[in-house]
């Protein structure tokens, strides 16, 4: 077996606990690198076929579709804030608009009528001077 004829004992380990554990997939470290370990035992012989490819490697088109998808979602992010923000704007703007047309002739009916007390009391006033000549005027 050329397992134990490995010098690192870490990875001398490791193998023999893939190799008893009779799993088809593993995880494999020596030193600083991540490998995959797909092992098949051939009934007709025994012997094991084993492959060993670097983890990075693998996943490296998985990583760079993260990358991409977060930068897509931090775009869409940031376009759907612009958005809410302008269309908050327009809407306050449109409001304030909506409020002034309404409001318009509630404030001209407002300054009309203001004035028509001080109209009221000229009025009385006058009357009471020519109170006599519109009771003259009333009685025929």
């Amino acid at each position: 077996m050329l397992i134990p004829k490995n010098k690192n004992p870490a990875i001398r380990s490791q193998m023999k606990t893939i190799f008893e554990s009779k799993q088809h997939i593993s995880a494999l470290s020596i030193g600083e690198k991540k490998y995959l370990l797909s092992q098949e035992i051939v009934e007709e012989t025994g012997w094991r076929m084993i492959t060993l490819v670097d983890e990075a490697r693998v996943f490296a088109p998985v990583f760079k579709l993260k990358a991409l998808s977060d930068k897509i979602g931090y775009y869409a992010i940031g376009v759907m804030l612009a958005f809410y923000i302008l269309f908050f704007l327009f809407l306050q703007k449109k409001s304030h608009r909506l409020a002034s047309t309404i409001a318009a002739p509630i404030e001209t009916l407002s300054q009309l009528t203001s004035g028509m007390g001080n109209d009221l009391n000229l009025k009385k006033r006058l009357m009471s001077g020519f109170g006599v000549l519109f009771d003259h005027h009333l009685n025929k």
